[in-house]
């Protein structure tokens, strides 16, 4: 029963401003639970990230590259039944290859679990060549490798193709995907998207979903290295903060006071001093403890599902 394995899901979701919503009313639909979900080009910072949670994940966020506000930002989850721990050796941004990776401590075994962005503006010899220290520095077991390496497997006659092939086959990586991974209208379909793994002996089932979020199909893979079930939460849900109209109106003022009499200097300060409003504003002094969560009063009721699907179903026209 594949159910009962878990596994990792990567998409190049394209700006998490304009597609992240959609992304998690696709994984609402999704019928298995993958405890790790790689993004790629999330065009968003570390201090931004708070912005986009996904409900039963810790969230892990690499830096943008410096001056760039479009194309870049890798981005790891892993559900919190797992404890992880970014691994800094490996984790690290160039104009060449942008990299984010975790260390997951499960039970009796430790499994490393990454992404890889390779910007097609970067020079394809060092990002390369900086791909190859990277992977050298990771463990000989336990690891997968998800990414958008911007470079076609189906092309097997390029040189980067086959430098890449003898980088991963060469430390013991296998690809888990074949197939087309990138679709662009007048552009020829491309396998550029995959994951590589060390131990594909135990990944079970592998492929992609066109999700119509971006050009780009999400990838899967399902591993039993991973095994994870995720079971519906027996407790109470717990409400930290309370969006009341009276509350938000508090806020906005309070907000707006602040910006106008002490304007902050920069976007990191202006991070600050809007989470402080908000928690002033919002926070409850003792959290409420109610049933209603996520699977029994869902905000992506049946009706959104219906309208996703039946837009989804017009996109293909």
């Amino acid at each position: 029963d594949l159910h009962k394995n878990g596994g990792s899901f990567f998409l190049n979701i394209d700006g998490n401003k304009s597609n992240f919503d959609h992304l998690i009313s696709e994984l609402e639909c999704l019928k298995h639970n993958f405890p790790i979900i790689g993004l790629a080009e999330t065009n968003i910072s570390p201090e931004e990230s708070s912005v986009y949670p996904i409900n039963g994940f810790n969230s892990f966020y690499q830096t943008t590259m410096h001056n760039k506000s479009k194309g870049t930002g890798v981005a790891v989850y892993v559900h919190n039944a797992f404890n992880a721990v970014v691994n800094v050796d490996v984790s690290n941004v160039t104009s060449n290859l942008e990299s984010l990776f975790v260390t997951i401590h499960q039970e009796s075994k430790t499994i490393n679990v990454g992404v890889i962005y390779r910007p097609p503006s970067g020079d394809i010899d060092e990002f390369l060549a900086e791909l190859q220290v990277i992977m050298g520095k990771l463990p000989k077991l336990n690891v997968h490798v998800m990414g958008d390496f911007n470079i076609n497997l189906h092309n097997g006659n390029r040189r980067c193709t086959q430098e890449l092939e003898n980088i991963m086959l060469g430390l013991g990586y296998s690809p888990t995907i074949s197939i087309q991974t990138h679709e662009k209208p007048g552009c020829k379909p491309s396998c550029i998207d995959n994951i590589f793994t060390n131990e594909i002996e135990s990944t079970l089932f592998t492929g992609t979903l066109q999700l119509n979020v971006s050009h780009h199909h999400a990838i899967f893979q399902i591993n039993s290295c991973l095994n994870f079930v995720a079971d519906e939460p027996k407790l109470k849900h717990a409400q930290y903060y309370d969006y009341s109209t009276s509350n938000v109106d508090a806020f906005l003022t309070s907000i707006d006071n602040e910006l106008h009499t002490n304007p902050p200097e920069n976007f990191s300060s202006f991070c600050t001093t809007f989470q402080k409003h908000l928690d002033e504003a919002f926070k409850l002094d003792k959290p409420k403890l109610s049933k209603r969560n996520a699977l029994n009063n869902p905000w992506i009721t049946s009706g959104i599902v219906t309208s996703i699907r039946t837009k989804d179903s017009l996109y293909d026209l």
